[in-house]
């Protein structure tokens, strides 16, 4: 995968020095720079032209392998290559982008806007949840105007309310209404803070759908108490909408970290945080708690196959009638062999030598492939999410009908 960079300048801070904006090895396949049509983004006095060298430092005119970009032009670069640039006047402003392969760190490292990185997303702020409080910590003490400053009990007086005051602010920094995967907030003070801060009441999920029966022809009249009496049978089992899974539910309707347009990628990764976010979090590089650092099963990739950024075994399928089945894949069946035409044995008679030195013909199909099914191991929370999705609790998408299958 390749990502886009900027050169190593932007500016020519000395006019008539050509300096270089990139080499052979960040600029892998091409790049491309472009001269400001404006004298304010030049930020200079008079607009003017640039001078590009792919061989070595530019010059100042357009001779031998320095070409002149005029304003407003833009020079595309040819893949690995390097460039110089020039300018007649100091501060000259231009743009310079460029590709590179992209490598993955890893391990990987905690980035800005996750937990325990101490940074916001943008450089700005504390992550999400807040380790620490993000408002006031220290109340504004109340004081005693001048004439009554030398009376002791008043004193005590306005001591006593600072010190109520500021076990108020304690308390609901300690609390931290708003972090709702916070420990503090749960059980009924999850419930509040649910439905008064997000809007949101604990759901019910029910595995199965209510039916109702009794009408004449739905069934045996013989079995009602009377005919044409309605009769709603139970919806089957009903799963506890605990504090952790109310969480995830929270985040799912208000997690807008991949924006608001649906695409396969956009619905893969809400289901990766749905079941892999414990108590409501968003993680965007987590390792299954019940696989850990295990090598591949196939052992052909490493444990970073684990980690909640691959979401292979999520499969979205949209289908017709605007269907998207979201499907959790627990094996890869792979082709070992079998009888291909015009390979070997394609009419399925061949001769074999028992040890007895006997012939022993051996019936090979036409088309017979022999294949091999490795499992993979379960999802944490799939069938959760399954109820869920199926309850009408999860929202999504109204363009689409969603379905959701395991295996």
């Amino acid at each position: 995968m390749l990502i886009l960079i900027p050169g190593f300048a932007s500016v020519i801070k000395d006019g008539g020095r050509s300096v270089q904006v990139a080499d052979d090895t960040m600029n892998i396949d091409g790049g491309m720079i472009v001269n400001p049509l404006s004298k304010r983004d030049q930020k200079i006095v008079e607009i003017e032209p640039l001078f590009i060298d792919l061989t070595g430092p530019a010059s100042l005119v357009q001779i031998g392998t320095t070409v002149q970009l005029l304003p407003g032009q833009a020079f595309i670069v040819p893949p690995k290559t390097n460039v110089w640039i020039n300018a007649n006047t100091d501060g000259h402003a231009f743009t310079a982008v460029f590709s590179r392969d992209y490598t993955a760190q890893y391990p990987p490292v905690l980035q800005p806007g996750q937990p325990g990185s101490g940074i916001g997303i943008g450089g700005l702020g504390i992550p999400f949840p807040a380790s620490a409080p993000t408002g006031l910590t220290k109340v504004i003490p109340s004081y005693l105007y001048q004439e009554y400053s030398d009376d002791d009990d008043l004193q005590g007086f306005c001591q006593a309310i600072n010190e109520l005051q500021q076990n108020y602010v304690d308390t609901f920094n300690q609390i931290n209404l708003p972090i709702y995967p916070g420990p503090i907030v749960a059980g009924k003070l999850l419930d509040w803070v649910a439905q008064g801060l997000y809007g949101m009441s604990r759901p019910s999920i029910g595995v199965g759908r209510p039916v109702q029966i009794g009408p004449l022809n739905t069934w045996g009249p013989a079995m009602l108490p009377a005919i044409n009496e309605i009769i709603q049978t139970h919806p089957g089992n009903v799963i506890v909408t605990n504090d952790d899974l109310f969480r995830r539910i929270i985040t799912w309707h208000f997690f807008e970290g991949d924006g608001k347009y649906f695409n396969v990628r956009w619905i893969k990764r809400r289901v990766w945080r749905f079941i892999m976010g414990v108590n409501g979090t968003a993680p965007d590089y987590e390792v299954d708690p019940a696989l850990g650092y295990q090598p591949h099963p196939e052992g052909e990739a490493d444990a970073d196959d684990y980690f909640i950024a691959n979401t292979e075994q999520i499969s979205v399928t949209l289908g017709a009638d605007r269907n998207c089945t979201i499907r959790f894949v627990l094996g890869k069946r792979i082709v070992k062999g079998g009888a291909i035409p015009n390979m070997f044995g394609p009419n399925g008679f061949g001769p074999c030598m028992s040890l007895s030195h006997e012939p022993n013909y051996v019936d090979i199909q036409l088309n017979e492939i022999e294949t091999a099914y490795v499992p993979y191991p379960p999802l944490p929370y799939m069938s959760t999410f399954k109820a869920a999705l199926d309850s009408g609790v999860l929202e999504t998408p109204y363009q689409f009908h969603f379905t959701c299958t395991i295996g």
